[in-house]
């Protein structure tokens, strides 16, 4: 039987994705859309499907939902596709 440490959270950067951390319980809490021990689970990114653009999937915590950001710090995402 594998152990898994789980390790607390102190301050807020320890939770990804906007997630704020609750230092009564050393857990993170997660805003709609992430899940995970530290919110770094985004929901819905393979209905994005990212990694066909040339992107990645990312959190966009202004706009509280999953999007795409191109590979290539060169081009921006936009109408679906890498620009």
């Amino acid at each position: 039987m594998k152990l898994i440490f789980l390790e607390k959270c102190d301050k807020d950067v320890d939770c990804d994705n906007g997630g704020t951390c609750n230092t009564e319980n050393g857990r993170c809490e997660c805003v709609p859309g992430t899940s995970g021990l530290n919110c770094a689970r985004i929901e819905d990114c393979t209905l994005l499907n990212c990694e066909e653009k040339m992107a990645t999937c990312i959190f966009d915590i202004k706009e509280g939902q999953p999007t795409c950001k191109c590979n290539d710090d060169n081009f921006y995402y936009e109408e679906d596709k890498c620009n």
